[in-house]
């Protein structure tokens, strides 16, 4: 598949999943975590900053361990740039290596304690590839890692001589929790959709994220869809509004492929009362 690269780490991650309000820029208020924690003008940058280690820690772990316990093949679960699609497609490609594309996947694997599953239908050709699935966890403990939920994708691909030229996909999960020896994080709500073409991709997506690195929880929603030309480290364009308890919140709003603006609400009264400009190395430094 094209690399995509991470470009917006305040998510490795979302079309709501279920119905409920939602407020004058078309955020859900009722997907903030329970125990979302307060966002003030001090702590905004460092918020992001946290959120975006957190959920990587998080996503590291779901990765490695559940590669490791369908071991076919090797798959690198390091990059950021992978997506749930990315790495539940490399996981079907293992489960099916004796099986001809186009068959069904069912694959059930015991952990120390529980299981894990991939289920997927993929018919693959040479100027297509299309598919979807899921993956569940049913109270899955692997070593000093322990992950319950499951989430589903789908996917649809056009390729031209071995290159894939376009395509869009699609992931959600209602829940899913994953603990470490250090840490506990829960994902919620999630949903995601992406397209890509040769020279861009795009990504928008929603979800409720919960951390003890964190010390609380947040909702990440993408109010504009993340876009960023292939050769670009960072993106050009995308906003992405971050909830905290009592309506506090931040607004990320991509300005150029070096540079992003950080908005505060500290009291949730919607209107943003600080605005400053920061270059991406900010963020991810």
């Amino acid at each position: 598949m094209i690399n995509n690269k991470n470009f917006l780490a305040l998510a490795c991650l979302i079309s709501m999943l279920t119905a409920c309000d939602n407020d004058s820029d078309g955020r859900s208020s009722s997907r903030v975590p329970a125990d979302a924690i307060a966002i003030t003008t001090d702590n905004a940058l460092n918020t992001a900053k946290s959120s975006d280690t957190a959920i990587n820690n998080a996503l590291s772990s779901f990765y490695s361990t559940s590669d490791t316990l369908l071991p076919k093949t090797s798959i690198n679960t390091a990059k950021k740039s992978l997506r749930l699609t990315d790495f539940a497609r490399s996981l079907t490609r293992k489960s099916a290596d004796a099986i001809a594309t186009g068959a069904a996947i069912n694959e059930t694997v015991n952990c120390d304690t529980g299981t894990i599953s991939i289920s997927a239908d993929f018919t693959e050709t040479p100027t297509s590839e299309n598919g979807n699935g899921s993956i569940t966890m049913d109270n899955c403990v692997y070593g000093t890692v322990s992950l319950h939920g499951s989430f589903s994708y789908s996917y649809s691909d056009t390729i031209d001589t071995g290159n894939y030229i376009s395509g869009t996909g699609t992931e959600s999960t209602q829940s899913l929790s994953i603990t470490t020896a250090t840490a506990t994080h829960t994902i919620t709500r999630y949903s995601l959709s992406y397209s890509y073409n040769d020279s861009s991709n795009s990504v928008k997506r929603t979800f409720g994220f919960s951390s003890s690195d964190l010390g609380g929880g947040v909702l990440f929603q993408d109010t504009s869809p993340w876009i960023r030309n292939f050769g670009d480290f960072y993106p050009h364009a995308g906003v992405t509004v971050i909830t905290g308890s009592s309506n506090s919140k931040l607004r990320i709003t991509a300005l150029d492929i070096t540079q992003f603006k950080l908005e505060t609400d500290a009291d949730g009264d919607d209107s943003y009362e600080t605005s400053q400009v920061y270059t991406w190395s900010a963020l991810y430094n």
